[in-house]
């Protein structure tokens, strides 16, 4: 559904935006869990964005969110995970759904979340009260945004997640375009939906082949790798490299050079996948090794 944003000054130094979707979530997992992944993730390509032009930190977390399937607003606080807000809607569809089968109404309130019981408690009635967010605020005066001004403001938007995933999954334009955010590489659903889950492995992948169509070998051309070939190696054993030494991906010490060159040694049957996996992961060993002793002898 389509989304508004709403101002909230609460925390005066830290961006926070608000999102309203105008269609409820039918089903826990069908709908709830794929919309917060959608938000999720742009969440954080967006704390990327912002941490590469700023200093400060970007508040992202799941707040909470409410169900109307009986006309009466029931909020959930507390959720501070997809997990747990899954967990929360279906123990709210059932709940409400049994209200109403047994004759009785859903009350208008606030609800928490109980992570340990798997379900919801009640925080506090609102069923007498006034939404304060129906009433324009006198001192906030109205702000009236042109259908031209936002589309010149979408054209300066860097490529979101949603599009680099149709774009990684659709049909291989090959040696077209071979810049980063202009190739279509033929990836399946879910090798596109991992890699756009870091917006620093999505830059590999499209580094290392820019690289391996740019870099032409001796006597040979470029274009020696395919895409699922580097997708496989980047999801199975360059992220399984990072989480065994407890290191975020962007603080593997290594480069897109690297990983062509090794790629490429698999391609032309001089190495297995398997050695080429282990003889990374010495480097990156090695490359750790030094920066702690550059560390210990200051």
């Amino acid at each position: 559904g389509s989304m508004r944003a709403d101002l909230n000054i609460s925390l005066a130094e830290r961006p926070v935006m608000e999102g309203a979707s105008v269609r409820h979530a039918a089903g826990a997992r069908s709908e709830a869990k794929p919309f917060e992944e959608t938000l999720e993730n742009m969440k954080h390509w967006c704390r990327k964005r912002i941490a590469d032009r700023a200093s400060g930190g970007v508040v992202g977390r799941t707040g909470g969110a409410a169900w109307l399937l009986s006309g009466a607003r029931v909020e959930v606080k507390n959720m501070n995970s997809i997990k747990f807000l899954v967990s929360a809607a279906q123990y709210e569809i059932e709940r409400q759904v049994a209200l109403l089968r047994a004759g009785q109404p859903v009350v208008q309130e606030t609800r928490g979340y109980d992570p340990k019981t798997h379900s919801t408690y009640r925080l506090r009635s609102k069923e007498d009260a006034y939404d304060y967010r129906f009433f324009p605020d006198p001192d906030l005066p109205p702000v009236a945004i042109s259908r031209g001004t936002v589309r010149r403001l979408e054209q300066t938007l860097p490529e979101l997640p949603h599009a680099m995933r149709q774009r990684l999954m659709a049909a291989e334009n090959g040696a077209g375009e071979v810049g980063v955010g202009k190739r279509s590489y033929g990836l399946s659903a879910y090798d596109a939906g991992v890699l756009i889950a870091d917006p620093i492995a999505v830059l590999l992948f499209e580094t290392v082949l820019k690289m391996d169509c740019q870099t032409p070998r001796p006597g040979l051309g470029g274009g020696v790798l395919d895409s699922k070939t580097v997708a496989n190696f980047i999801i199975n054993d360059f992220f399984a490299i990072a989480a065994e030494r407890s290191i975020a991906i962007q603080e593997v010490p290594t480069t897109p050079w690297r990983i062509l060159q090794l790629l490429r040694m698999v391609a032309e049957d001089v190495i297995s996948s398997r050695t080429a996996k282990q003889v990374l992961s010495l480097m990156i060993d090695q490359a750790l090794q030094a920066r702690e002793q550059m560390k210990a002898t200051g």
